[in-house]
């Protein structure tokens, strides 16, 4: 039946993959050139595939693949396995499309790192982007986003998030925390972080 079919096209799919690994730079080449052009379904394994690959020279191809609506999501999957936080600015502009914008999301959350804190920050002011932002903010684990994170606590429509992201932060945010601590609004929300830390 059906889970004995699932099963063999895992089987195959993780066989593929096993295979493409051992080509090294010409396995990565071809499936490159077959996420360029071609059908979509065609593509959107090639890009599936380039994303478990894990080769960063598959950036750019991905990068390029996210300008085509057809297979936008499985570039942003495919470069959130990845993880190279460069693409962080093309994954950002994917949060219009709302075919992909949860792909993007979560492609965002995974290549979160420092150098991705001022467009993030950029992003948690755009009220559409608020609170996605501020939540990949926390996962950065970087200390350049406590100032936005704590800023955030102190509106009611930001506070949760907020205080999620700097529980994600960890100790760095506790000295800022304990701060929030004694104004009004942020308090709670302080609390809470600092109880989950």
């Amino acid at each position: 039946g059906a889970l004995s079919r699932l099963s063999k096209e895992t089987a195959l799919h993780r066989m593929a993959v096993e295979a493409l690994t051992s080509l090294g730079d010409i396995g990565t080449h071809e499936l490159a050139r077959r996420a360029a052009s071609g059908r979509r379904e065609d593509r959107a394994l090639a890009i599936s595939l380039l994303g478990e690959l894990r080769d960063g020279a598959s950036v750019r191809v991905l990068i390029a693949a996210l300008a085509d609506p057809s297979v936008r999501v499985d570039a942003a999957r495919a470069l959130g396995e990845i993880g190279d936080p460069s693409s962080a600015p093309a994954l950002a502009a994917c949060l219009d499309d709302p075919s992909a914008r949860s792909a993007a999301i979560e492609a965002l959350g995974r290549v979160a790192d420092a150098s991705t804190v001022p467009l993030l920050a950029r992003l948690a002011r755009e009220a559409p982007h608020r609170r996605d932002a501020l939540r990949i903010l926390g996962r950065t684990g970087a200390p350049e986003a406590l100032p936005h994170l704590v800023r955030a606590l102190g509106s009611r429509e930001t506070a949760a998030v907020a205080a999620e992201g700097l529980a994600a932060l960890g100790e760095p945010a506790v000295p800022s925390l304990i701060r929030a601590l004694a104004i009004g609004d942020s308090a709670p929300r302080a609390r809470e972080a600092l109880a989950a830390i």
